[in-house]
């Protein structure tokens, strides 16, 4: 496991590539740098002697090498690949820290509690009556980015739903804001996904996820049904539009810009809990480096209470001068 590597130490065993960079040295042979992982963390990598075949991303491979140390931090120097033998997924399989029964039955609740009888119909069918949930229990929230593990759909849909629940007790959002349309925006905006993403280890996309992304793929799914249960059309185009435009802007992916409130609600409320939780997700499975890159951006991975910590302690044990 990557958590227990140690300097000098000779392994075989099985990774996840999850970055490939490949470059040309001096003597002009083709090499690899990259990321290396399992369920425990990831490590940085080298192939010197690359040949003729590049690692392929999100796939697992048998390593044979060694770790040593490259700029203080240990590095998996890689001898040879060879294709992975067995078939389990079980050392790459990292899964939801909650419980997922727990956090269903949050889910649940949320569309019990919808008070408009549109919203908790469409609801229910979407998550009960058209084969749905399993997918929804299991699927991760993405590849990369934020909740990316089994379960991580789900952990993220009900963490966003709690999180309206809090913001809806303050007035300005309460007296402002439609709450059942807020709350199914949050509860739908990721539904998708369950078809975007396969379930081996990487998650990597499927061929329907590539051609139908989850945002078109949900919003298709919300219209057909809210047609099946006769919601009228301007509540139907109302609910769609909070899943159509989650992402903020065209250039982020939504086929339609934010125009409503209640759709930049939900935008916001996904992108504090997805893009913070990716930060801390990504600064928690580094375990070995300092640094380390997040999207287009480097995030420090020492915690900020940590450091703070350090200080008041060295401050509390240095002697004051007295004058």
């Amino acid at each position: 496991m990557v958590k227990d590597l140690q300097m000098g130490q000779q392994i075989q065993a099985d990774f996840l590539f999850k970055e490939v960079k490949t470059g040309v040295t001096k003597r002009n042979t083709q090499f690899a740098r990259g990321t290396l992982s399992d369920k425990s963390g990831s490590v940085v990598f080298v192939m010197w002697d690359l040949g003729p075949s590049i690692p392929a991303v999100d796939t697992i491979y048998h390593v044979t090498g060694s770790v040593s140390e490259y700029e203080g931090k240990p590095q998996i120097k890689i001898e040879r690949l060879a294709p992975r033998e067995s078939t389990d997924d079980e050392d790459f399989a990292v899964t939801s820290s909650y419980s997922v029964e727990e956090m269903w039955a949050k889910v649940c609740g949320y569309i019990e509690g919808f008070e408009s009888t549109y919203f908790r119909t469409v609801a229910f069918d979407l998550m009960h009556q058209q084969g749905f949930e399993e997918g929804f229990r299991i699927s991760p929230a993405a590849s990369y980015m934020h909740h990316a593990f089994v379960g991580g759909l789900l952990e993220h849909t009900s963490q966003m739903c709690e999180t309206v629940e809090k913001l809806f007790t303050l007035p300005f959002y309460r007296d402002a804001l439609n709450k059942d349309l807020c709350m199914f925006g949050v509860l739908f905006h990721d539904f998708g996904k369950m078809f975007e993403y396969q379930q081996s280890a990487g998650f990597k996309k499927t061929v329907q996820g590539l051609l139908v992304p989850h945002i078109p793929m949900t919003s298709q799914l919300v219209f057909e049904t809210c047609n099946k249960f006769g919601v009228p059309e301007v509540i139907r185009d109302h609910m769609c539009h909070v899943i159509l435009a989650h992402h903020g802007k065209l250039a982020y992916g939504s086929p339609v810009d934010m125009a409503t409130p209640e759709a930049a609600f939900v935008h916001h409320v996904d992108n504090l809990h997805g893009d913070v939780f990716g930060w801390i997700q990504k600064i928690a499975t580094s375990t070995h480096e300092e640094y380390i890159k997040h999207s287009d951006r480097q995030l420090i991975t020492v915690r900020f209470s940590e450091v703070l910590r350090a200080c008041e302690e060295r401050e509390a044990t240095t002697p004051t001068s007295s004058s």
